[in-house]
């Protein structure tokens, strides 16, 4: 009896997050570490899962010199049956901090991820502030096979030429991904989904 209730609730879930939504598939997940797996929906099949790849090599809170490149590769991986749009959202922090020819601090992303633009089409792009990250959406120009790993989004970030900062910076680049089942869906509608699926996710 549990069981059938499980999976009566399960269903109504499903059909609720469908009808707020459209009909579609969707995961997500957000990483600060090596790797995560997340859940997805996934029409009516429940407990499936993908993983959101991030390798970094650096050691935590290492003293990182301006103009440095450090390893880290960002990408996704489906488990799911279906053919789907892959994006990834990156979040990089700001620093109020001096180049060369600078007469004061100005306002400047920490890193600068390099992206792989000849695999990744860059859907939006939101300058940071003072007070919020920039952030990077990204979607894989290829759709996702089923099962399939994307190509890496970024490989490597180069830490700003600095060199002056106002003090000592300490913060993440934030990653989140999401797969959106790409079946009866066209690439903007998919895109405009993805960008309110990530900016969700906490």
């Amino acid at each position: 009896m549990k069981k059938s209730n499980l999976l009566i609730a399960g269903t109504m879930v499903l059909a609720l997050a469908a009808g707020a939504t459209g009909a579609y598939a969707y995961f997500s997940a957000r990483t600060t570490s090596n790797a995560n797996t997340f859940s997805i929906a996934a029409g009516s099949t429940l407990g499936n899962e993908a993983t959101l790849i991030d390798e970094y090599t650096s050691a935590d809170n290492q003293d990182l010199a301006p103009g440095a490149t450090i390893s880290k590769k960002v990408a996704i991986k489906s488990e799911g049956d279906y053919e789907s749009y892959a994006y990834i959202r990156v979040e990089v922090p700001m620093i109020s901090a001096k180049k060369s020819g600078d007469t004061s601090a100005v306002l400047y992303e920490a890193v600068t991820p390099n992206f792989n633009t000849a695999a990744w089409t860059r859907v939006s792009y939101t300058a940071g502030t003072a007070t919020s990250d920039a952030v990077y959406v990204y979607r894989q120009t290829a759709k996702l096979p089923a099962r399939a790993t994307s190509s890496y989004l970024f490989t490597s970030c180069t830490v700003g030429d600095f060199s002056e900062l106002t003090a000592r910076f300490t913060d993440a680049i934030i990653v989140k991904g999401c797969l959106i089942q790409s079946n009866q869906m066209t690439t903007s509608e998919a895109d405009s989904s993805a960008q309110t699926l990530l900016a969700g996710i906490s």
